[in-house]
């Protein structure tokens, strides 16, 4: 039985290891026509009579005449991603916790500012209140994140925080070279949404 467990992970290393080496080679390979594409424009600039700072310009542009069709919505995805987080990333108190605390206990009780009324998925459930998560791809590959503090019983948005993006999973390899997954300080200081919810579940 162990043999097998180990003849099975070594199998799945052996796969693993293959799967890098095949990586490295596309990448390599891909490195070799990005230099090819620059060597070729710079040698037609000079064989047509252009000087260094044209040969220069023309392997800039065969380079570029590679990468862009991969690489083309990098940088669209970073100047979204810094919008985004500018335009409302953060943590947002719609209720402090001791006027929902009052409200549970038979004081005159508000109309909600927000109520969740969204498919989202619920992360925790601490009885009158539940934590809902969710994820949505807005543009290119920035994603928005959200978790809500949520009312149980009426549905109210008590607290909420939200953060964007970029995905980078298999289908986005090429945003490993960029590695965005959070919002920059101050827009992204997510710290206060923990401290809240600690202040509701001590009501």
């Amino acid at each position: 039985m162990i043999r097998r467990e180990e003849a099975q992970l070594h199998d799945g290393l052996g796969a693993l290891h293959m799967f890098s080496l095949i990586v490295f080679a596309i990448i390599g390979a891909y490195f070799l026509l990005v230099c090819f594409a620059a060597l070729l424009g710079r040698i037609i600039a000079l064989s047509a009579g252009g000087g260094r700072v044209a040969a220069r310009w023309a392997a800039f542009v065969g380079a570029c005449m590679v990468l862009l069709p991969v690489f083309w919505d990098i940088l669209p995805a970073l100047v979204a991603h810094r919008y985004y987080c500018a335009k409302d990333a953060g943590v947002q108190l719609y209720k402090e916790p001791q006027q929902w605390y009052a409200e549970t206990k038979g004081a005159k009780i508000a109309k909600p500012k927000v109520v969740d009324r969204s498919a989202n998925r619920i992360r925790q459930n601490w009885g009158n209140f539940e934590e809902k998560i969710f994820v949505q791809n807005i543009f290119l590959s920035v994603r928005l994140n959200r978790s809500r503090l949520v009312d149980s019983n009426t549905g109210e948005v008590l607290l909420e925080k939200k953060w964007y993006s970029i995905r980078y999973d298999f289908n986005n390899y090429k945003h490993l070279l960029i590695q965005v997954n959070y919002c920059p300080m101050p827009d992204g200081d997510l710290r206060p949404y923990d401290v809240e919810i600690e202040k509701f579940k001590r009501m």
